[in-house]
């Protein structure tokens, strides 16, 4: 790709101003989905259909589209973020009829990257900052991370955080000529000079673009608005796209059709209470019959990353069961230096590791200097990163250190009655009290045997909670376990 190509690459066919105050009728979403009786938006993670929140999806006979043209299940990758209609039979098996990827952004690099991986890398594209940790799938055709070459054309897949930034999923390589486009909210909306901002993007539409099912422009009547802008020339000095003259703008959500199951991925982007968020523009809203796994409804907070399955009307979600994507839980007395918390009082073995997302509460701790944790009693949310590690996504210190209690969630491994492991530490349930040591996933007591059937052959989530402090060896056994409680 060069820059007269950037700056000048035209549609081969005109398109018309379209202007609609909203519907356009049917069943037909925003991204150009059909209407069905379930909708799910989140990352691909398997394929043999595909596996989009934990269901299976049959594909059977299903339309998989891309930037509206059709191509074969073989151009999915692992980490794509797509929206998938059709029936969801069960929380694992559904058959879809249509599966749309909905890449967040596709552009030129602005520049090299900074930082890696491993420690929270950080890229610009078309405007949009982006963020990358070791979970974040690359395209094998790019270079090392930090090699590769601005003005490199990327489409980035992932969920926008509050800040408006981008935590990466999968990032591939394109090639010219491609339709630039970005996800995102709309600011700086000025209908008079028909431009507003996405990140540090500017946006021109005009005549000649399509506004589908956006408001008449009025003032700054798109400000706040989570859209999808797409076009095809960028004005500004290369590689960076200081302007895109749009394509076409829409509204971008989970549709407007109803949908009696609808499952969404991303982070809380506006909250107002545990009861009543946004996950990215989908308003969600949760009752007293709200099931929720891997975290409690208290914990639900803006940045915090959540998979919400329910009923879809009138364009809010009705949650019947709400999931913490960064299901890993520690509580205990931390020994820290630099980017990591090197060793877990009572968990021996498990590492855990700051980066740019991190979250702190009431520390001046920050993701290069853990140091002001050590020896503090703290309350760790993150993710697996491998077999006893753990990127934090929150990290809180809670005092000084202490000799309350020690727990741990996470997947049990080598599940075998009486034991079980979860990143790595060895948990011992032989002399707990049977049934009222072994908890269900409603805090009643289920006995060993029920407990234990549901976490086998596959595992399961898991939480384990003991005195401290602990032995070397076997971090929660005999000597200090107390209970063991199912979260999924």
């Amino acid at each position: 790709m060069n820059a007269n190509f950037f700056r000048n690459f035209a549609l081969a066919a005109s398109v018309v101003l379209t202007v609609s105050a909203c519907g356009g009728g049917g069943d037909t979403t925003a991204s150009g989905g059909t209407g069905g009786t379930g909708v799910s938006f989140g990352a691909v993670t398997d394929f043999g259909s595909i596996f989009v929140n934990g269901v299976e999806f049959s594909t059977s006979g299903a339309t998989i589209t891309r930037d509206d043209n059709s191509i074969p299940e073989t151009e999915l990758r692992k980490g794509m973020v797509v929206e998938v209609r059709g029936s969801i039979a069960s929380s694992t098996s559904g058959t879809a009829t249509t599966v749309e990827v909905e890449e967040a952004v596709r552009g030129p690099l602005e520049a090299t990257p900074t930082g890696t991986p491993s420690t929270g890398g950080k890229l610009f594209v078309l405007g949009q900052e982006v963020h990358v940790d070791n979970t974040t799938l690359i395209d094998n055709t790019l270079p090392a991370f930090g090699s590769i070459l601005a003005g490199t054309l990327l489409e980035v897949h992932g969920q926008r955080r509050p800040d408006g930034s981008i935590a990466a999923t999968f990032i591939e390589r394109k090639t010219g000529p491609v339709v630039f486009a970005v996800r995102g909210t709309v600011a700086g909306h000025s209908s008079l000079a028909q431009t507003f901002a996405v990140g540090a993007l500017t946006v021109s539409y005009g005549a000649g673009t399509v506004i589908g099912d956006m408001p008449v422009p009025s003032g700054n009547n798109w400000n706040d608005l989570f859209i999808e802008v797409k076009g095809t020339i960028c004005a500004g000095v290369f590689p960076v796209c200081g302007t895109l003259t749009a394509t076409k703008v829409e509204p971008d959500r989970l549709g407007l059709a109803d949908a009696a199951q609808a499952e969404v991925e991303g982070f809380v982007t506006t909250f107002t209470s545990t009861s009543n968020f946004k996950i990215g523009a989908q308003q969600v809203l949760t009752t007293g019959s709200t099931m929720f796994l891997g975290g409690d409804q208290i914990e639900i907070a803006q940045g915090v990353k959540l998979e919400v399955e329910g009923s879809l009307a009138g364009g809010v979600l009705t949650a019947t069961k709400v999931k913490f994507k960064d299901s890993v839980k520690i509580e205990s007395n931390a020994t820290a230096s630099g980017a990591t918390i090197t060793a877990v009082a009572g968990l021996p073995g498990i590492t855990v590791t700051a980066n740019a997302f991190t979250q702190f509460k009431n520390t001046a701790a920050t993701a290069t200097n853990l140091a002001p944790l050590n020896l503090r009693s703290v309350r760790i949310r993150g993710r697996a990163s491998g077999a006893n590690s753990v990127i934090a996504t929150e990290i809180e210190d809670r005092g000084p250190a202490d000799n309350s209690d020690v727990r741990l969630q996470g997947f049990a491994t080598a599940v075998s009655n009486p034991t079980f492991v979860i990143l790595g530490v060895q948990v011992n349930t032989s002399v707990l009290p049977n049934p009222a040591g072994f908890k269900g996933v409603d805090d009643t007591a289920i006995g060993s045997a029920a407990f234990y059937s549901a976490i086998t052959p596959s595992g399961g989530l898991v939480k384990a909670r003991g005195n401290m402090p602990a032995p070397a060896a076997n971090a929660l056994d005999s000597t200090n376990l107390k209970e063991v409680e199912l979260e999924d």
